[in-house]
């Protein structure tokens, strides 16, 4: 049977990547026949014959060495292997192993599966209780091997070693391992080409500076076939011999030495820049009353202004602004609630012109809405009263309204109760009293199935939130409370109040 184990990629020069396998087993690191114990389980462990590697090849080599990138191996095993002592073969498995028997790798293929059993794979099974089979070339293993420090990883130790385990029936978990081969150096792969551009490109630049990631990697650009190289320090210039007017982006390019490119772009701006701190604005009640009958100069200066937008002029001079909208005051009031319109400034500097910024105006929508609404209050409990009383919620009442219409818009609060009941069906009670509303000491209004007017206000510039109940006071009198009469029906009694907000009051 043929057991082989790989690494792989695309060959350049002498390197292979991800999916091209090389041969390794050329170079003076591999070394064949070693035949080293590398795990045993007791006095029982015997190995009288065993198999030969034929063929190992990686994927990620360099001149012929597996490197620090290798992740794959194919291995190829031919021959016959036998053990002796009292036990017999229940799989056999191929294996990356260190010196002390530590598997390198996911004990998987790389294929995605588990590390094929090649004593099942031949159709041998335990129950065969057999102390040797042989391999021929029909079955290549594919193992994977994993870079890095814990368990099951390679982090550069050597040698490794091409390794057949077998579990046998006296030592199901305790498994043997032998080393059939080893591999005693590797390379290290170059590190991938990261550069970066750390200049400001604009349209006058004439050289492009940044770091590379290895000293020699060569750098390019799409502006031209000129090249340079990382130099020591991990730095580059590229001196171009033009300059970038027409470009709006430059991509750099590093390549190391096995040819595997890494690149960097940058945006060329122009010598007249512009700039803003938003790209969008939402137009309140009060913004769209106060831009109506604006002139589109001032429509622009007001944008300019809220949006943070600044331009800078490399070649001096104060730069101003315009947009190729027009009518924008007109077009601001014509828009529908949560509707939108984008307005392109940009900046002149005599016949300098810089890009366009996008601002989008977007019109708010106006709401009047209950913000904050008790949703439970009660007045506790007392005696049943021998004459009217007049009793105080047990806390506060917190009705807000939150209004976003234009400053000086008109609210008005009503509040309707229904009858305090108390039991159902030949049980149930009305209460004896009302909720009331007072509005002082001495005047009040009953709220049973009667609307009544409990807040008003005016919308105030900065404030989207007002607080009806803020001059409630039931040591005052001010407020809602319950009012009970004589020959009241014990019991607990609830009830509901129903709020409604307008902005025009009820006649």
């Amino acid at each position: 049977m043929l057991v082989g184990v790989v690494f792989g990629g695309r060959v350049v020069g002498q390197a292979a990547d991800a999916d091209t396998f090389v041969d390794v087993t050329a170079d003076t690191s591999f070394k064949n026949g070693v035949n080293k114990v590398l795990h045993s389980y007791g006095d029982t462990f015997s190995v009288t014959s065993w198999p030969t590697v034929t063929a190992v090849s990686a994927n990620y080599t360099l001149d012929g060495k597996i490197t620090n990138r290798t992740t794959k191996i194919k291995v190829t095993y031919r021959g016959t292997f036998t053990i002796g002592g009292k036990g017999w073969f229940t799989s056999v498995y191929g294996e990356i192993m260190s010196a002390d028997g530590t598997i390198l790798g996911t004990d998987a293929n790389f294929d995605g599966g588990d590390t094929e059993n090649i004593f099942g794979a031949l159709g041998h099974k335990a129950i065969d209780q057999l102390l040797s089979f042989s391999m021929d070339t029909s079955n290549v293993q594919n193992i994977g091997i994993s870079w890095g420090t814990g368990t099951k990883k390679w982090n550069g130790t050597t040698p490794l070693y091409i390794a057949l385990k077998f579990p046998t029936s006296n030592a199901p978990t305790d498994a043997g391992a032998i080393g059939l081969a080893e591999i005693d150096d590797y390379k290290a792969w170059p590190a991938d080409a990261n550069p970066t551009i750390t200049n400001t490109l604009t349209t006058s630049s004439t050289t492009i500076k940044g770091k590379g990631t290895t000293a020699g990697d060569v750098i390019s650009s799409d502006v031209n076939g000129v090249t340079t190289t990382v130099g020591s320090d991990g730095t580059y210039t590229l001196n171009l011999g033009t300059t970038l007017a027409g470009k709006s982006t430059v991509t750099v390019t590093e390549k190391n030495s096995v040819g595997d490119a890494g690149t960097a772009s940058a945006t060329v701006t122009k010598d007249l820049t512009i700039a803003a701190d938003k790209t969008s604005l939402n137009l309140d009640a009060d913004d769209v009353v106060a831009l109506k009958d604006k002139s589109d100069s001032d429509m622009i200066s007001w944008i300019v202004k809220q949006a943070g937008i600044t331009a800078k002029s490399g070649s001096g001079g104060t730069p101003t602004f315009t947009a190729d909208e027009t009518g924008l005051a007109a077009t601001i009031q014509a828009l529908a609630e949560n509707g939108s319109t984008t307005v392109n400034i940009y900046a002149k500097n005599g016949a300098d012109v810089s890009d366009k910024v996008a601002v989008s105006l977007i019109k708010e929508p106006t709401t009047l809405t209950f913000g904050t609404l008790s949703a439970d209050i009660s007045f506790g409990s007392t005696t049943v009263p021998s004459k009217e009383m007049v009793i105080s919620p047990t806390s506060n009442f917190d009705i807000n309204v939150e209004d976003s219409r234009a400053t000086g818009s008109k609210w008005y609060v009503y509040a309707t109760a229904t009858a305090l009941t108390t039991g159902t069906g030949t049980t149930a009670h009305t209460l004896k009293g009302n909720l009331i509303y007072k509005t002082s000491s001495t005047d009040q209004q009953n709220l049973t199935n009667t609307s009544t007017l409990v807040g008003s206000g005016t919308k105030v510039a900065g404030t989207t939130d007002t607080k009806v109940t803020s001059d409630w006071d039931s040591s005052k009198g001010i407020g809602i409370f319950l009012e009970a009469l004589p020959g009241i029906y014990a019991g607990d009694y609830t009830g509901q109040i129903n709020w409604s907000l307008q902005d025009t009051p009820t006649e």
